[in-house]
């Protein structure tokens, strides 16, 4: 199965920019409206651009300041940019957007912070509800395994943009004294 294929039965074209994780989490994810939700993304690009026009609110950080600036010339009325520093962890403004994403998106630069500390540091302080997406989980053991012992997932195994066979995982708690699997 070719990315092209799965980029015509997602109804994507040339012009429309898409983010690097799996096609069958992108189908997944577009069945639900998240116009009234707020996406929190950790690894920002083309992604904070196709997510603007899925989520009410979109809060973006990235160390990469190119990445940054090539975001802010769209001029996305619904999109917050933060530069991505080492001691993040410490920040308050950055525990108050943990807290109030509906939707967490761990995709940075495993380089330059580990995905597991995002994993843990989001398990610790996001609100009760939130979901919490890993891409490339199975190049990122640690925090995949950490998220896998914590919640239940889902599994999106295909190609991204790139053609790479990759998984992008949907981690999720229920909710007690609910029958909710997913909260959209």
């Amino acid at each position: 199965l070719s990315m092209e294929h799965n980029n015509r039965k997602l109804g994507f074209n040339s012009d429309r920019v898409i983010p690097n994780l799996t096609s069958p989490f992108l189908s997944f994810l577009e069945r639900f409206n998240l116009k009234d939700k707020t996406l929190l993304e950790i690894g920002g690009g083309d992604s904070t651009i196709y997510f603007s026009n899925i989520f009410k609110k979109v809060i973006t950080y990235d160390h990469n300041r190119a990445f940054l600036n090539k975001i802010k010339k769209h001029k996305l009325n619904n999109v917050e940019l933060k530069l991505l520093k080492k001691d993040i962890g410490k920040n308050k403004i950055f525990t108050k957007n943990s807290e109030k994403a509906d939707l967490i998106i761990i995709d940075n630069d495993p380089k330059f912070i580990d995905r597991f500390y995002f994993a843990k540091l989001f398990h610790d302080n996001k609100n009760i509800t939130a979901e919490i997406v890993l891409d490339n989980g199975t190049w990122n053991m640690k925090a995949y395994k950490f998220l896998k012992e914590n919640y239940y997932c889902s599994d999106f195994p295909g190609y991204n943009r790139f053609n790479e066979n990759t998984v992008t995982s949907f981690f999720f708690k229920k909710i007690q004294g609910t029958d909710l699997t997913y909260p959209y």
